[in-house]
């Protein structure tokens, strides 16, 4: 009887809700009673999907679905809500998931995470404390990239043959003609094949080819590598990094390289050092013939201890691709690896903005290119950054 009181009193007050928003026009509010409300109803909402999403798992335990003809809970849910039967899925699984993890209900019941990131939690229990201190605390971005590490650090000693069962390349032709496709690339081609693209996007920046969206320019990167168009680069190297204690691989920024991909990698490869204590990169060797590039290689690998490679250090985009001086070389900041962060082009020029407000780039502003962006500093000069920082701790 409790139950059903509380049940309908739940339905009432969602009706409640739904009425009081119809016709809402932001426009009559200020700025704080509009931040207000935003922050008001994300929180309400976290409470409505998880509500929303124990009930479909009760549904799916009752079979009730089926009286509408769905064979799915899944597919139920995401026809009463609009939202795709994939993302409908999760949503359920997670709640039912997190049911067996008392720490992640507990944060889910107050409100503390949200639906989306109790899945990502779910999905590598050994690490809940660590995942959910990270939902807390940091953006969501960070916890999914570090619940897929835990997740791939779990994987077993099957990871590899896992991985080649799950490799893949489909492509269709759309309403419009075109061609499109999904693939699903082992990481060590994934890796080189990102790693070409970026390199021919640059190149054609840097040659004039500036139109469209950054979609739109790697579409035509894309097609200028099948045609074999445009002057060979430097081949690009694949990088990955080797734990001698562990006796374990990684790619930065992908994860675990089982051991014979490893060795495939290696046939060819050539050997680099970094030596850290955990915190502090102290040094970066090259074994074999000398190419003045360390602090560049250094910088894609990312932050020891975990390498995880290149993001952007303000908004922790993936995809960038200039190095910006923490101190500015104006005010007489040092070519080196402690004062070199990556940011993409936008936080990069919101960087820049923020030390000429702050009288840190002399009296002539930075020379740019005709693009807008900031001319690079010579990998000579890069070079030579590092040997002046190989003192270490």
């Amino acid at each position: 009887m409790e139950a059903n009181t509380r049940s309908l009193g739940l339905i009432s007050v969602a009706e409640d809700l739904r009425r009081a928003t119809a016709g809402f026009d932001p426009a009559l509010l200020s700025g704080g009673d509009a931040a207000r409300v935003v922050e008001v109803t994300a929180a309400t909402e976290k409470a409505c999907a998880l509500v929303r999403a124990r009930c479909a798992a009760r549904v799916e335990e009752c079979g009730a679905h089926r009286r509408d003809g769905f064979t799915r809970a899944s597919d139920w849910m995401a026809a009463k809500t609009g939202v795709d039967p994939g993302r409908a899925r999760r949503e359920i699984e997670a709640a039912k998931a997190a049911e067996e993890m008392p720490a992640t209900k507990a944060a889910l019941d107050k409100g503390e995470v949200s639906l989306d990131e109790a899945a990502e939690i779910t999905s590598a229990p050994d690490a809940e404390e660590e995942l959910l201190d990270l939902a807390k605390h940091h953006d969501h971005r960070r916890l999914k990239d570090r619940a897929r590490r835990r997740r791939l650090e779990a994987g077993g000693d099957d990871l590899g043959s896992r991985r080649k069962a799950a490799r893949f390349l489909r492509t269709w032709i759309d309403d419009l003609g075109m061609r499109r496709g999904s693939f699903s690339l082992l990481p060590e081609m994934g890796k080189t094949f990102e790693r070409r693209l970026r390199a021919e996007m640059e190149r054609m920046w840097k040659s004039g080819s500036r139109e469209g969206t950054s979609e739109q320019r790697a579409h035509d990167a894309f097609v200028s590598m099948l045609e074999g168009k445009g002057r060979p680069g430097r081949r690009p190297d694949f990088v990955a990094v080797y734990d001698v204690r562990a006796h374990s691989t990684h790619i930065p920024g992908v994860g675990p390289l089982d051991d014979e991909a490893t060795r495939a990698a290696a046939r060819d490869a050539i050997v680099w050092a970094v030596l850290h204590d955990g915190q502090k990169v102290s040094d970066i060797i090259r074994f074999g013939d000398y190419i003045p590039r360390p602090l560049e290689v250094l910088l894609e690998i990312g932050d020891p201890p975990h390498f995880e490679g290149v993001r952007c250090a303000d908004c922790g985009a993936t995809f960038a691709f200039e190095r910006d001086h923490v101190n500015p070389r104006a005010n007489g900041g040092p070519t080196t690896n402690e004062n070199l962060e990556p940011r993409c082009p936008p936080c990069h020029r919101a960087k820049t903005e923020r030390d000429r407000e702050a009288g840190l780039l002399g009296k002539n502003p930075p020379r740019r290119r005709p693009g807008g962006g900031r001319s690079r500093p010579k990998r000579a000069s890069a070079a030579r950054g590092v040997r002046t920082s190989r003192a270490g701790p």
